[in-house]
C-alpha cells in the first residue's frame, strides 16, 4: 500500500482545494477542506507506509462536502507512479540538474549526476539546503554550489526516494537537455575559467511566492541574480496565466491586463446574472463583448497598433509578471522546450491579420485570437468551472499560448 500513500494525499488535497470529485466505487465525492481532514491525511501517511498498520489506514475517515464521512478504503486507487504532483516534482529535478551542471562545470551532465545531487540533499520535511564543492580550471580554486529546494512534503518525499527515479525518467532526461543547453553552459564555462572563487546558488522554491512571482527556479552568483530565471511547466501545457474568481472585479482585471479593454459597462448585467445563478451566461456576455472590441480595434487603422501593443504587454504580464529575464521552460517528451518573451512586442506588432473568434467549448466560452492568413492560434482564453467544497461555483479563466505564439517565442526545442 505504501506506493499509494503519497498519490492519494495529492488527489485528496486537490479535491479539498479545487472541489475536484474523487471516484469511490462508482460514485463521486468531494472532500471538504477542513483541519480534520488534514490531520487524517498526516495519520494516513504514517499508517499506510507500514505494512503492519495498513488495515488501520484504510479505515480512516474523511469529511466530504456533504458533511458526511467516507472511509479512505472506499476511494478508488490513485494512479501509481512516483506519487506527488509531477509539475512540482519537476521543479526539484530541474533545479538539481542545473546544480549538477554547476558542480561539473567542464562537462555535459547525465541523468546519474542529477540522481547524485538529489541523494546528497540535506535536511528534512519540505526544505532541503545543501552545499556541494565545484572544481575550477585552476585546481586551487574550489567554488561552492548551494542547492535550495522547497516542495510540499508529498512531492519532496516522492523526489527523494530513489525507487521513484525510474517513474520520473522522462523528466530527468528533459532536465538534462536544459542543463546542457547554451544558457547554463555559458555560465558554467564562465565560472570554470574565471580563476576566482564564486558562491553559486540554485533556488527551487515550490512553496514561497507562488502568487507573487513566475520564477520557479533561479540562479544567483555571489548573491547577484543571473539571467537564469525559469517559469517551469511539466508536460505539454499551453497555459501560462490565469485569473480565478466569479467576482466582476476578476473579469475587469483579466481584460484590462490582457488587452486594455474596459468592461465596466457590463457590470450591472453581469451582477444580475450571477445573482440569478447564471454565472456562465454572465461570463459569455463579457467574452462576447471583448471579442467585438478586439475585432473593432484590429480593423481600425488608428486603433490597430495600440491594440497590438497592449496585447504584447498583456502576454508579458501573464507570462512573466514583468519580472526581468524570465524564460518559460517546458519539460516534455524527454525534451526541454524553451520560450523567451523578451522580443514579443516587436513580433506581435508585425502581425497584421489577427482576428478574434468566440466558440462554445463544453458549454463554456473560448475566445481565440488567431492569424486569419495562416489559421494559427496566437492566444486562447477559456473558462473552467469548478465547485468549491461548500457547493459554490468557482470560475477560472485560463490564458494559453497557441501554435503561432509558440513559434514566435521559441528559442530552441
Amino acid at each position: 500500500m505504501a506506493k499509494y500513500a503519497a498519490p492519494l494525499i495529492d488527489a485528496v488535497t486537490d479535491s479539498m482545494r479545487t472541489g475536484t470529485p474523487l471516484g469511490a466505487g462508482g460514485q463521486q465525492v468531494v472532500i471538504r477542506n477542513v483541519a480534520e481532514n488534514i490531520e487524517t491525511l498526516n495519520l494516513w501517511l504514517k499508517l499506510a507506509t507500514n505494512r503492519s498498520t495498513e488495515k488501520e489506514a484504510i479505515q480512516l475517515e474523511l469529511v466530504t462536502a456533504r458533511n458526511d464521512k467516507i472511509k479512505i478504503g472506499r476511494l478508488d486507487k490513485p494512479k501509481k507512479g512516483a506519487g506527488g504532483n509531477r509539475g512540482d516534482i519537476a521543479e526539484g529535478i530541474l533545479g538539481a540538474a542545473i546544480a549538477a551542471r554547476f558542480i561539473n562545470k567542464n562537462r555535459p551532465i547525465e541523468r546519474r549526476d542529477i540522481h547524485e545531487v538529489i541523494k546528497r540533499m540535506k535536511g528534512s520535511g519540505s526544505r532541503r539546503d545543501t552545499q556541494y564543492k565545484s572544481p575550477n580550471a585552476n585546481e586551487s580554486v574550489i567554488d561552492d554550489v548551494r542547492f535550495f529546494l522547497a516542495l510540499a512534503k508529498p512531492n519532496m518525499d516522492a523526489l527523494s526516494d530513489p525507487k521513484n527515479f525510474v517513474a520520473l525518467e522522462d523528466l530527468f532526461d528533459s532536465a538534462v537537455k536544459y542543463a546542457n543547453g547554451k544558457t547554463v553552459v555559458a555560465w558554467s564555462e564562465l565560472l570554470y575559467y574565471n580563476n576566482q572563487y564564486n558562491f553559486i546558488e540554485v533556488i527551487s522554491d515550490g512553496l514561497g511566492g507562488q502568487r507573487s512571482t513566475k520564477i520557479d527556479v533561479a540562479v544567483k552568483v555571489d548573491d547577484k541574480p543571473t539571467d537564469i530565471n525559469i517559469s517551469l511547466k511539466a508536460g505539454d501545457v499551453k497555459q501560462f496565466g490565469q485569473v480565478g474568481g466569479i467576482e466582476f472585479e476578476k473579469q475587469e482585471a483579466l481584460w484590462n491586463n490582457a488587452l486594455g479593454i474596459d468592461i465596466k459597462i457590463l457590470e450591472a448585467k453581469y451582477q444580475k446574472l450571477v445573482a440569478d445563478h447564471k454565472a456562465i451566461d454572465a461570463i459569455y456576455e463579457v467574452y462576447n463583448f471583448v471579442q467585438r472590441r478586439i475585432n473593432s480595434a484590429l480593423s481600425s487603422s488608428t486603433e490597430s497598433k495600440k491594440m497590438l501593443d497592449t496585447l504584447a504587454e498583456g502576454i508579458l504580464y501573464f507570462a512573466t509578471l514583468r519580472e526581468k529575464d524570465v524564460t518559460l521552460v517546458q519539460l516534455d517528451s524527454r525534451e526541454a522546450k524553451i520560450y523567451n518573451f523578451s522580443n514579443v512586442k516587436p513580433m506581435i506588432s508585425s502581425l497584421t491579420n489577427l482576428r478574434a473568434d468566440l466558440k462554445d467549448s463544453a458549454g463554456k466560452p473560448k475566445l481565440t485570437i488567431r492569424d486569419s492568413a495562416s489559421g494559427k492560434s496566437l492566444l486562447e482564453f477559456r473558462v473552467k468551472q469548478e465547485n468549491k467544497p461548500s457547493g459554490e461555483i468557482y470560475i477560472r479563466n485560463y490564458i494559453e499560448k497557441g501554435e503561432l505564439l509558440s513559434d514566435l517565442i521559441a528559442v530552441y526545442a
